[in-house]
């Protein structure tokens, strides 16, 4: 998703899930750090280095604008998120959602080892602005709404990251330094307004170079790499049994990149040697009348890269957790008539019924006491094998929702809704719609 322009940010986006979402003001702690007041983007900007220098996780966490407060215009917006250089290798995504934020600032700024590396024991920030603040034109940016007061500035970034102990050949230390732009927005905080970080983007050239007699230089993605979580541990997608573990996997871990690699695009070939429509989800209206009919894979990828990757939705906060429990009804078999939804269907396909128990727990509960959705449900999935590397591995295609319509009360503290309910909750223009209705309610 690099929708950015050339003049997207360098970034320091980790971020910790508590504290971002809070009204308190600048991050405070006794014999801590000291910070300015965030009643303006200089001072953010301070107080960004100094959280860094400092070590210190928490306060730079609260310096984050999370998506469940409403900004200055009265409106709530995508969560920060933090976006990875071109090139800063094929296995990590575009940009990091909040849960990696959370665990990457954990080790890297916690002193913790990384992956394959040592902790890091100081950093040395310089933030050096080449222009002056100024105002965030356009309606969107990297697929998210504009906040009004928005406001960003080109700056140079230069850090060094002083490690616990040599790697490699005796170096002690990275060298990250680039040029980029921070993108902040005003909230509202006990009847003033403060400033929180928004986006961060990282173009910066990934090519590594020795220095002699220095460290090595890296760009900021790649250091904050070896710190960041690992995805989870995906089984190899050659039977339609791990697939379905596969999107437990992906959903509980809140990882849309990995989920959306598991659905059929429609590019790949069967392996009967043709192509089929592409992935769609079927809802079950019959305990809610409003619910489409279905959706196609795009709207698909739009509602989990929101719910998955912790965004507001529709009247509801981010998503906190996930759990997922499907149990097989039945065997897999053949599908019979040679359509599914109208669409043809590949000889080879296959499809099984599953009881699916999904628990959905909410960052900021709802009215106050409610803390999320329940859904107690069916679902008929069909699965198909594709030609990948002289191999086949199998992708999900369709997936029929068959709602449970009963009125059985939920656990405590949780609603009961359809998965078609939940998910609508998510979709594509979910934030756009709310928005609008808060706006026309004020």
């Amino acid at each position: 998703m690099k929708t950015a322009p050339r003049w997207a940010a360098i970034a320091l986006g980790l971020g910790l899930l508590a504290g971002c979402s809070g009204d308190g003001g600048s991050p405070a702690q006794p014999g801590g750090p000291e910070y300015l007041p965030n009643t303006s983007p200089e001072n953010l900007l301070a107080n960004l280095i100094t959280a860094w220098e400092a070590m210190d996780a928490d306060g730079y966490a609260e310096l984050l604008y999370g998506g469940e407060q409403r900004a200055a215009d009265g409106a709530f917006y995508a969560p920060f998120k933090f976006h990875l250089a071109a090139g800063s290798g094929e296995a990590l995504p575009d940009f990091w959602v909040q849960s990696r934020e959370v665990a990457g600032c954990q080790r890297l700024l916690g002193g913790l080892a990384g992956a394959g590396v040592p902790g890091v024991r100081s950093v040395e920030l310089e933030i050096s602005p080449i222009g002056a603040w100024g105002p965030m034109g356009g309606d969107a940016i990297g697929g998210d709404a504009i906040p009004t007061g928005a406001r960003w500035c080109l700056c140079e970034v230069q850090a060094v990251f002083t490690l616990k102990e040599a790697y490699g050949s005796d170096i002690n230390s990275w060298l990250a330094s680039g040029r980029g732009t921070f993108q902040c927005l005003p909230v509202p905080v006990s009847g003033s307004e403060e400033w929180r970080l928004w986006k961060c983007w990282d173009e910066t050239d990934t090519r590594a170079a020795a220095i002699p007699g220095g460290p090595v230089e890296k760009s900021l993605s790649e250091v904050r790499s070896y710190f960041a979580p690992p995805p989870p541990a995906y089984l190899p997608n050659d039977s339609p049994q791990h697939l379905v573990q596969n999107l437990v996997l992906a959903m509980q871990g809140l990882d849309p990149e990995g989920y959306a690699a598991l659905l059929y695009d429609g590019s790949a070939l069967a392996t009967d040697g043709e192509r089929y429509a592409p992935f769609s989800f079927s809802f079950d209206q019959s305990v809610d009348a409003s619910l489409p009919t279905a959706w196609s894979l795009p709207a698909e990828l739009a509602c989990q890269e929101t719910l998955l990757g912790e965004e507001p939705g529709e009247g509801v906060s981010g998503v906190a957790s996930l759990t997922v429990e499907p149990t097989a009804s039945g065997d897999w078999q053949a599908v019979a008539g040679g359509e599914v939804e109208g669409d043809p269907c590949p000889a080879e396909a296959l499809w099984q019924s599953f009881d699916l128990e999904l628990a959905l727990v909410l960052k900021v509960p709802v009215e106050d006491a409610i803390i999320g959705f329940a859904a107690l449900d069916a679902a008929l999935l069909y699965c198909l094998p594709v030609q990948v590397a002289g191999g086949s591995e199998w992708r999900l295609w369709k997936w029929r929702e068959v709602a449970d319509g009963t009125r059985s009360a939920a656990r405590p503290g949780f609603v009961k809704r359809s998965l078609g309910q939940i998910k609508v909750l998510y979709g594509s223009d979910a934030i756009v719609r709310c928005n609008h209705a808060r706006e026309e309610r004020r």
